[in-house]
């Protein structure tokens, strides 16, 4: 089954936007609804769960690398590659452009 945009941005949005979020009976029940998030996505998962901040911006970018990727418009090195100089240049002060 191919994985859309759409579907793990409910996902993401489902549980980000829960106020029991942090609650293991909802972390629980998380993981048995959306077996196929935690499977198929695991440190995305874990990170919608458990971080305080969450870079919605740094997700849109690599699930546009996903879709060129789907899309066979890039490899999968080329977007692996972007989306680490992506994350470098944002995160990393030495790598900051500029």
């Amino acid at each position: 089954m191919e994985t859309s945009d759409q579907d793990i941005w409910s996902v993401v949005r489902e549980i980000r936007d829960s106020p029991y979020r942090t609650l293991e009976a909802f972390q629980k029940q998380i993981r048995e609804d959306r077996e196929w998030f935690f499977t198929k996505y695991p440190t995305l998962a874990e990170m919608c769960i458990n971080s305080e901040v969450f870079d919605e911006k740094a997700l849109e970018y690599m699930l546009a690398q996903k879709t060129h990727v789907d899309g066979a418009t890039r490899t999968q090195h080329e977007a692996s590659v972007s989306v680490g100089e992506h994350l470098a240049d944002k995160y990393i002060p030495c790598y900051k452009k500029r």
